[in-house]
């Protein structure tokens, strides 16, 4: 025997409403009435947010990530970029031999120290320098280590200015 239901306006069998109601469009609420299901059985249009401008995607400590302009790899902060142009024009004019970027230096047990830049002097002394806007319990761990292994080479510390501080010139005037 074949039941008819009524469901608004449309006529369906027994079959067909069973399985609406095991696909979850409809579900048996409350004395037994037909309610539509919560959950859509359609998905519904995806949600348009306005359009934002992209920000720069900022580090642990505030530094924002710098395309190098020959097509290099990209610079971990401003500070570092700006370094970098200043050793590549250098570099151009003739007054240092080399640069390499982003060196790394094995340090006791296996520990690895990455300098910014490794410049080769023109009477080939070597010169590891690093950019920071603030110095790590870590890196000063590392830069002790740095000075017992490799006192040949000479470190570098650049620091940022301090942004809002006036400097000791200034504060003369």
């Amino acid at each position: 025997m074949v039941y008819l239901c009524y469901m608004g306006d449309q006529r369906i069998s027994a079959a067909e409403f069973r399985a609406k109601i095991d696909s979850g469009e409809f579900a048996i609420g409350k004395k037994g009435r037909i309610v539509a299901s919560s959950k859509p059985s359609v998905s519904p249009a995806p949600k348009v947010s306005p359009q934002k401008t992209a920000k720069p995607k900022r580090g642990k400590f505030g530094n924002i990530k710098t395309s190098d302009p020959e097509g290099g790899k990209a610079y971990d902060s401003r500070l570092e970029a700006k370094h970098g142009a200043e050793y590549q024009a250098m570099l151009e004019r003739g007054e240092i031999r080399k640069l390499e970027r982003q060196k790394v230096f094995t340090l006791h047990a296996g520990i690895k120290y990455i300098a910014d830049f490794l410049i080769t002097h023109l009477d080939g002394s070597l010169e590891a320098v690093d950019s920071k806007g603030m110095e790590t319990a870590i890196f000063k761990l590392k830069k002790k280590l740095f000075l017992v292994d490799f006192p040949a080479v000479k470190l570098t510390i650049r620091k940022a200015a301090k942004v809002g501080k006036r400097t000791k010139a200034a504060n003369k005037r």
